[in-house]
């Protein structure tokens, strides 16, 4: 491998990064905040600086006024560029197609689940997100459905290096708001990029389909949750402090090996 491949090739792993651990923002946690419940939220107060330091006995959130800022920043993005490229993709394709697409991604995901989950020392989970990828990726028309899910035991489960970090001993740190990503920890946050240097797919020799398929997990993670997102801004006073301990509850679940509803991983 020359110098340019080799350039070409971290470039393609930077740009995984960025966007794989976009997917595993608002989108991918907010679901929870109405399956699960969120504990531990704030009594009803206005202003921002009221709740500074507010939940400093709840959560590690040491650089809280750091990630509010980047928090309001990543607002900004996604109101100009993200919400309305994820409601023109509802509008144009019809519920059964977006189906199929989250089906495609979440089946793409799962070399990365089986990695993990034999990391975390747990042979059933990698063996599971194994047989799901061979079982979806023929019988299941390229993941198309999930063939797996529907008529097997072999359910999904996410699994990432952050909770391998945390399956084994890891504290998950201090909270952390990554510019364009959303939440995350000081765990979480490299566990990341361990996901995307691991992931097979980034690897591939087309750039249309990397690109394409990270840009396309990021738009059905963001179209999949436009209600609920939109919820959480007109009924929290304080949508920063609500995403927060969404992420965290959802987090902590995640490493303890709880059932996360299959909705808020893309699996129909």
């Amino acid at each position: 491998m020359n110098r340019v491949e080799t350039m070409q090739n971290y470039k393609k792993i930077l740009s995984s990064f960025v966007l794989a651990a976009a997917l595993a923002a608002a989108p991918a946690f907010a679901q929870d905040i109405e399956t699960q419940g969120v504990k531990g939220t704030s009594p009803i107060v206005s202003g921002d600086d009221e709740f500074s330091g507010y939940y400093k006995d709840e959560v590690n959130d040491p650089l809280e006024t750091l990630n509010r800022g980047i928090f309001k920043f990543n607002e900004v993005v996604d109101f100009v560029l993200l919400k309305p490229i994820a409601k023109t993709y509802v509008f144009v394709v019809p519920e059964f197609g977006r189906d199929r697409v989250s089906n495609v991604l979440s089946n793409l995901g799962e070399p990365v689940n089986m990695i993990n989950g034999f990391a975390q020392g747990n042979p059933e989970r990698g063996f599971t997100s194994l047989w799901r990828f061979i079982l979806n990726s023929t019988f299941g028309v390229f993941g198309l459905f999930d063939f797996a899910g529907a008529n097997t035991d072999l359910q999904h489960v996410q699994e990432d290096f952050g909770q391998t970090m945390g399956v084994w001993g890891v504290d998950s740190g201090a909270y952390l708001v990554l510019p364009l990503i959303g939440p995350s920890s000081t765990r979480d946050a490299p566990g990341l990029a361990v996901d995307a240097l691991t992931n097979p797919f980034n690897y591939v020799d087309n750039d249309r389909f990397v690109y394409g398929r990270l840009a396309a997990n990021v738009i059905d993670a963001r179209a999949r949750n436009l209600d609920l997102i939109d919820e959480i801004y007109r009924n929290s006073v304080d949508p920063y402090a609500t995403i927060r301990s969404a992420y965290l509850q959802r987090r902590a679940a995640l490493v303890n090996n709880q059932q996360v509803p299959a909705e808020s991983v893309g699996v129909k």
